[in-house]
């Protein structure tokens, strides 16, 4: 039986928003980063503001040591509605210090 690969499906089809930042979410896990930012930034082109794509988009950034992207969707994310308790939390790991003035509520 052949493998099911559902990175085969970028191209070819639409996956809900949901999928999409699963996808993301599950790539970030296996440290596939460039991939998770393809599909989470699948989902913000249509749902910018979607805080769960803020939020993983965020946490592949600083996986990849870029922490001024990372701050920047921990924000964003943080004003979409994600838990400010998160937000502060992934700032301040980031940074080694709580950073208030870059959450904006």
């Amino acid at each position: 039986a052949a493998a099911f690969n559902l990175l085969d499906l970028s191209g070819r089809t639409e996956l809900s928003l949901f999928y999409n930042n699963l996808l993301g979410y599950s790539l970030i896990q296996i440290d596939s980063l460039d991939k998770a930012l393809f599909f989470l930034r699948r989902t913000l082109q249509k749902e910018p503001k979607n805080e769960y794509a803020l939020f993983y988009m965020g946490l592949a950034y600083e996986k990849k040591k870029e922490y001024v992207e990372a701050l920047h969707f921990f924000n964003e994310a943080s004003k979409a509605g994600i838990s400010e308790k998160e937000a502060r939390f992934r700032i301040f790991d980031t940074t080694g210090k709580l950073v208030d003035e870059l959450i904006v509520l």
